[in-house]
């Protein structure tokens, strides 16, 4: 990815794992940033805005946390840590830096460019799942995946081989197309096969049922 310039805008339908993607990009390329990754967890418009306040707790910013790591807060409430920490990323010599808004689905109740640092230093990804998202920077859209590419996923979480040929195979298609060939529900579909050595044949009712669940599962632990 650029290093300066633009933010990068990963957006998508829920289910298709931006957050898992982005999650593997910081363990892959962590060496590659000298300054410590940071990512903030913003879907909802009551955690607005970002909480920098990890990100302050983690600097040890002077004034802002006690000798216990606890933020310290004040009539200003949180702008004094929002502008501490990014006066922080930008000062100069805090090259490579890599920060994360993750979730960002609400639009309208703030503007979240007003939280990012200047990127002459460093560089920004944002995960959302609208479109719209993507007047932040450079937008990259993820695309469902194909009925073969979704069956192929749920053989390896599902530890077992499925061949054109077998029974199964048109127990996986069914499987696939209830969770309609998104990544996160089909690996958890996989795995939760795996562990409890359940046949496909009896599973598609269950998965049915609790598409939401598959989808939502860890919807609220975001990146940290």
């Amino acid at each position: 990815m650029e290093r300066a310039g633009t933010p990068i805008v990963m957006y998508g339908t829920g289910g298709i794992g931006k957050t898992q993607l982005v999650r593997e990009f910081l363990y892959t390329h962590a060496p590659d940033f000298t300054s410590r990754l940071v990512s903030l967890y913003a879907r909802k418009p009551t955690i607005w805005p970002p909480p920098y306040t990890k990100i302050a707790r983690y600097l040890n910013l002077i004034g802002h946390v006690d000798r216990l790591g606890q933020i310290t807060l004040n009539e200003k409430g949180l702008g004094p840590i929002v502008k501490a920490t990014t006066e922080w990323l930008n000062r100069e010599g805090n090259t490579e830096w890599l920060l994360v808004f993750d979730n960002v689905d609400d639009l309208e109740t703030c503007r979240i460019t007003d939280y990012f640092p200047n990127m002459k230093y460093g560089s920004i990804i944002v995960t959302s799942r609208r479109p719209e998202a993507s007047r932040l920077g450079e937008g990259w859209s993820l695309p469902i995946m194909s009925e073969r590419e979704s069956i192929s996923l749920l053989r390896k979480t599902y530890g077992r081989e499925i061949d054109v040929s077998d029974t199964d195979y048109e127990d996986a298609k069914q499987t696939v197309h209830i969770l309609k060939n998104l990544p996160l529900a089909i690996d958890q579909a996989g795995a939760y096969l795996n562990k409890r050595a359940k046949p496909l044949a009896s599973s598609a009712p269950l998965f049915e049922a609790n598409y939401a669940r598959l989808i939502f599962r860890d919807a609220q632990t975001g990146l940290l």
